[in-house]
């Protein structure tokens, strides 16, 4: 053959006039060997060898080999920016959450799931985005998903897993990254009621709560005794302390804190305030 070439998709990569590409075995055959080395993502595609010749009066005659496709594959590994610290939102806003999922193949499937919704939001190449999970890329996808804050539903822990499928084995690949997620406003104080009367010589308790999307940093239970007069700290929570008073429960999963006073003596007339 007077001319051989080695496409990659639609692109000449070799010619027989390259140094080294072919070898001549006899007087009517030419040997052809390319090795690509350190394959890449930009490897992966369709190859084809093709020959031409000259017959009678100079025209050319051609042939060519079937596409030998080649994806380069490697293992799926998911990642994100936003995995390495608490991601705070303040309520009433949004943030968008994005994980990067990197497979050589193109991730077929990507899962998002959520800490409080109870359901998982899944991506998936041959059916396209999902109303809040959309995904581009080939063989890196970036997949995004915008946090609704208007509730509490969007604290916790949120986990993309991207899927990949490996050629010829059809081994399915996956992998995981956190991305921890704080919804946050103003510190609510609650309590049983905002008033008591209390006959004298009874005991009495009064009970309240303290919320703000993540748990309380510090809590103050004071008595104000008269106008004039500075508050008398009676209980005390500080995330700083090495300990936590008896009486104050913390609730990781409602991110609360609780606190419960009971007097200690019978009502006096001093414990009006």
């Amino acid at each position: 053959p007077h001319l051989v070439q080695l496409l990659h998709n639609t692109k000449v990569i070799k010619s027989n006039s390259d140094s080294g590409f072919c070898t001549e075995k006899d007087s009517s055959t030419l040997e052809c060997i390319e090795t690509i080395a350190n394959f890449g993502y930009q490897d992966s595609g369709n190859y084809k060898c093709l020959a031409k010749n000259r017959v009678k009066n100079n025209v050319e005659r051609e042939n060519e080999t079937n596409n030998e496709v080649i994806n380069v594959s490697k293992t799926v590994q998911v990642s994100s920016t936003q995995s390495s610290s608490e991601n705070e939102i303040q309520f009433g806003s949004s943030l968008p959450l994005t994980c990067t999922v990197e497979g050589g193949l193109a991730p077929h499937k990507v899962v998002l799931s959520r800490p409080k919704s109870g359901s998982n939001l899944t991506w998936r190449r041959d059916s396209g985005d999902t109303d809040s999970l959309t995904c581009s890329g080939e063989n890196v996808l970036t997949c995004t998903y915008m946090t609704d804050s208007n509730s509490y539903d969007d604290s916790g822990r949120f986990t993309c897993t991207g899927y990949n499928v490996l050629p010829e084995t059809s081994n399915t690949q996956q992998s995981s990254v956190n991305i921890d997620v704080v919804v946050i406003k103003s510190v609510d104080v609650t309590v049983t009621s905002s008033s008591y009367e209390v006959e004298y010589g009874y005991g009495f308790t009064i009970n309240c709560s303290a919320f703000g999307g993540r748990i309380p940093f510090y809590l103050e239970f004071s008595k104000l005794p008269s106008s004039g007069v500075a508050p008398q700290p009676i209980a005390l929570y500080n995330t700083d302390a090495s300990k936590t008073p008896s009486n104050v429960v913390v609730d990781t999963q409602r991110q609360t804190l609780s606190f419960t006073y009971d007097s200690v003596t019978s009502a006096a007339y001093d414990d009006a305030g």
